[in-house]
């Protein structure tokens, strides 16, 4: 048996990191990015930053998408070229994505039942 001295710690998420390498490995990233349009650059995030990440979030286990800032930010932070973005952030991207919704007035029919 060969001992070896590891200096990094590792990530208990280190599965991860294949599958952010695939996602840009078979050009997930960039057919994202390219159907659904760049956003502002000064935001920072691109859209493929936000689905990959949300990617992560879920198979990470992670609940609700605060996990992000708190026990598994930290984790995710660690692979490599992996942009993480805030919580906020990804509910905005999100949010850019949504179409509007429009509300239909309908006409109310009441009936009135005699006994």
């Amino acid at each position: 048996m060969k001992l070896q001295k590891y200096l990094k710690t590792v990530s208990p998420f280190g599965i991860i990191s294949f599958v952010n390498y695939k996602f840009n490995q078979i050009g997930l990233s960039e057919l994202i990015d390219n159907e659904l349009g760049k956003r502002v650059t000064f935001k920072g995030f691109s859209y493929s930053d936000i689905i990959i990440n949300l990617t992560n979030f879920f198979l990470s286990g992670g609940d609700v998408n605060e996990d992000i800032s708190t026990h598994l930010g930290s984790h995710l932070k660690e692979i490599p070229n992996n942009k993480v973005p805030s919580p906020d952030t990804i509910l905005r991207g999100l949010s850019e994505l949504t179409p509007p919704i429009k509300f239909i007035n309908l006409p109310v029919i009441c009936l009135a039942i005699s006994i």
